[in-house]
């Protein structure tokens, strides 16, 4: 799931509080880094930071752009004791 799919950031922080029991941790990946969907498809390189909440189910919902940073200062993930980490992943050089 993106976050393409909300209307609005703030129905995006609604669909997160709603599965705060679900989400196990949010992972920020920065720029010109690949990450793994589901432990077996490496995605292409992001273009921008990009914030993955890992869902206990094994679903994640991908958040990009500005609605990362909206999201983060916001408080909602610190509030509902969701760990957040770094994703260093696998570096693409550009081209």
């Amino acid at each position: 799931m993106e976050n393409d799919e909300f209307p609005s950031v703030a129905a995006l922080v609604r669909y997160i509080h709603e599965r705060s029991d679900e989400l196990q941790k949010a992972v920020i990946i920065p720029p010109g880094v690949a990450f793994i969907e589901n432990e077996t498809e490496l995605l292409a390189p992001t273009d921008c930071f990009t914030l993955l909440l890992r869902v206990a189910n094994g679903d994640a919902i991908v958040v990009r752009d500005e609605p990362v940073e909206a999201i983060l200062n916001n408080g909602i993930l610190n509030r509902m004791h969701v760990k957040i980490e770094l994703w260093t992943g696998v570096k693409v050089e550009s081209s």
